[in-house]
């Protein structure tokens, strides 16, 4: 982010100007550029002919502020109802669950600093308005908050590896995923780093809008942009992964479509990153009024983290409605199979299809919905028990060899 010295002309101020005859533009000019006024100067000016003449007073602080907090507390919400049901259910909790916590955990300082310091000091306002400590403070906390965003974006993508590497246990796809990962992590760490060193000295990033201090900065909006291309990438590679899997499994359309849209909902991780580009068009950028143009980079940048965490939620969001309501949503019972005693079979199925010590096909896992559990055991000395199948806490039914059971029942286990 870049504060140049805050000068007085804004773009009704520019248009009048380029209306002035061409003796006096080339009078005027050489005046304006050699004037002493440092900007600090400049700004009260503006301030204080802007509340001559009448100009409107801008403030969009206040639908900042609600909207921060309103996405930081849904975000809260369903962090704490997926670790809540996970525990209560007995499920076991994974790095995606711990990755999500991370995130959510960085994402208070950041709710925090918008609802406080952010407004306090500027964020949707001119930039005339405020004084010199306000501005130097906005920068300050600015750039607090990018260095929180490039670590989040990169949080909040391991989680949902993490997720994917959970329920496909296919050995190709568990390598794509882990590079993904390293790549992922390498992402991170490289922003949060250019992130924190992108002026020398540091403090330069807060105090070089005065024109006063010396020091120097990299091309930040080029930091930005690079940033957001990446992550919008990632994203794309990050939803194709289970769409090839969806593809290849043999399951009926209905299902397909049922799971296609559950991971399409992280398709609003993408479409919000792609609207935030515009927003990022003069961060970085020698802008004119900062704290008013930069408001729809904080935030889209909020929306963006928050959105990300309720999307990572959905599949046990999805297990607790299903368990509240099963006649209309299912039942989130597992698939798992097991041999019971003959006096406690109901149905049978050909025995020659299940040999001693052979595994059922299709058997759907607890921790892992998405592979296929084999837990069909038999003993060598009983013949008659061989193909008696029970599906606990279910009614019982018959199990054809030939169909395997279909996963994708108990996702976000």
């Amino acid at each position: 982010m870049s504060f140049p010295v805050v000068r007085a002309n804004n773009e009704t101020s520019l248009a009048a100007i380029a209306s002035l005859p061409q003796c006096a533009i080339s009078c005027l000019l050489p005046i304006a550029s050699s004037s002493p006024c440092a900007a600090t100067d400049v700004a009260y000016t503006k301030s204080i002919t802007s509340t001559s003449c009448g100009l409107p007073i801008r403030d969009k602080s206040r639908t900042y502020v609600t909207i921060s907090n309103t996405f930081g507390a849904l975000s809260a919400i369903l962090v704490l109802q997926r670790f809540t049901y996970k525990i209560w259910a007995g499920l076991d909790l994974g790095l995606d669950d711990w990755f999500t916590l991370v995130t959510l955990i960085s994402g208070v300082p950041s709710t925090v600093m918008n609802a406080k310091a952010l407004v306090t000091n500027g964020i949707g306002r001119d930039i005339w308005t405020l004084t010199p400590s306000q501005i130097t403070n906005f920068a300050r906390y600015f750039f607090v908050m990018e260095l929180l965003y490039f670590f989040q974006v990169a949080a909040l993508k391991l989680a949902l590896l993490f997720f994917y590497m959970r329920i496909f246990p296919a050995v190709t796809v568990q390598r794509l995923l882990w590079g993904t990962v390293a790549f992922t992590a390498l992402y991170g760490v490289v922003f949060v780093f250019a992130g924190s060193m992108q002026c020398r000295p540091v403090r330069y990033f807060w105090t070089k809008w005065d024109g006063e201090h010396s020091g120097s900065c990299i091309n930040v909006n080029g930091l930005a942009w690079s940033n957001a291309i990446i992550s919008i990438v990632l994203d794309c590679w990050m939803l194709a992964i289970p769409l090839w899997q969806l593809a290849s499994l043999h399951l009926s359309l209905k299902r397909k479509i049922c799971v296609g849209l559950m991971f399409f909902v992280g398709t609003f991780i993408t479409v919000v990153s792609i609207l935030r580009l515009r927003s990022l068009v003069k961060f970085g950028t020698d802008a004119m009024n900062p704290t008013w143009e930069f408001f729809g980079v904080g935030l889209w940048s909020t929306i963006e983290i928050n959105v990300g965490i309720i999307c990572t939620c959905m599949p046990t969001v999805r297990l607790l409605l299903v368990r509240l309501f099963p006649r209309w949503l299912g039942t989130t019972q597992p698939y798992h199979v097991k041999c019971s005693s003959m006096n406690n079979a109901n149905y049978r199925t050909p025995s020659p299809t299940w040999r001693a010590g052979s595994r059922a096909r299709g058997v759907v896992d607890d921790e892992n919905p998405f592979s296929k559990r084999h837990g069909v055991e038999h003993s060598d000395g009983n013949e008659a028990e061989r193909g008696h199948v029970q599906v606990p806490e279910m009614k019982q039914a018959r199990l054809k060899p030939s169909k395997a059971v279909e996963p994708f029942t108990d996702i976000g286990r």
